[in-house]
């Protein structure tokens, strides 16, 4: 079962309610450290483009990296419906962020939507931090989210099933997770049934998604080595 595969379909309906906007306003805020004009980002883990849209909305330039050729589907159809002006400021290529390397050095590199969780060991973290290093500037700022290890310990992982839907279909959403404390991971399994409303078709698949919970001093540690100084850490 591949990751973010058949899911890519119903990714926007699934995160429509997400708060794209206040999370890119927040992340400028925090980059831009009074430069003026417009930056050269880089987006590890893109998906279909919602963050990236919005930060050429700003006025800048972002590179979008993603290992999901259907998600990188999905950002591409969204740019077909913004301006040209908007979607000129977006470029999108399929890869690895462990060891994609893009030729380019860029002012800032982004990670949203706990795109860092899904690294699940130690060497293949350092490895992505070391790489996103050579790829930044002199001075450029790295941002992440990630699962907070405190609030899953004390939330616990829960099994939930939501539903979707849009003019086209109903979707629901089954997740199932599994706590492998030992690992600070929790697997996730997720079955998707998505119901087409004008044929009454019904589809069906699962995927797994593995992600993993940080204290904010194993961050730091593999940070640092990678030549980084954390300057914020935020719950």
């Amino acid at each position: 079962m591949s990751m973010f595969g058949e899911y890519a379909a119903c990714y926007d309906l699934i995160y429509s309610d997400k708060d794209y906007a206040g999370e890119v306003d927040f992340a400028t805020q925090l980059i831009e450290g009074g430069d003026e004009g417009p930056l050269e980002l880089l987006e590890l883990g893109c998906g279909t483009g919602g963050h990236a849209i919005l930060l050429s909305q700003q006025g800048h330039r972002v590179l979008g990296v993603d290992r999901s050729y259907k998600m990188l589907e999905q950002a591409r159809q969204r740019l077909t419906q913004q301006s040209p002006a908007i979607a000129a400021n977006v470029d999108l290529i399929q890869g690895d962020i462990t060891t994609v390397d893009i030729g380019l050095k860029f002012d800032a590199a982004l990670a949203f939507f706990h795109v860092i969780s899904y690294i699940t060991d130690d060497k293949t973290l350092a490895a992505t931090f070391a790489n996103v290093r050579r790829q930044l500037k002199p001075g450029g700022r790295f941002l992440f989210d990630y699962w907070y290890g405190p609030a899953v310990v004390a939330l616990k992982p829960e099994s939930r099933i939501r539903i979707f839907e849009d003019q086209s279909r109903v979707v629901e959403r089954t997740v199932v997770p599994t706590w492998l404390q030992e690992h600070h991971c929790v697997r996730i399994d997720i079955q998707l049934k998505i119901r087409d409303k004008s044929g009454g078709a019904i589809r069906q698949f699962d995927e797994c998604h593995m992600m993993r919970y940080f204290e904010v001093d194993e961050l730091r540690n593999l940070l640092d080595a990678a030549g980084f100084v954390m300057r914020r850490s935020s719950a």
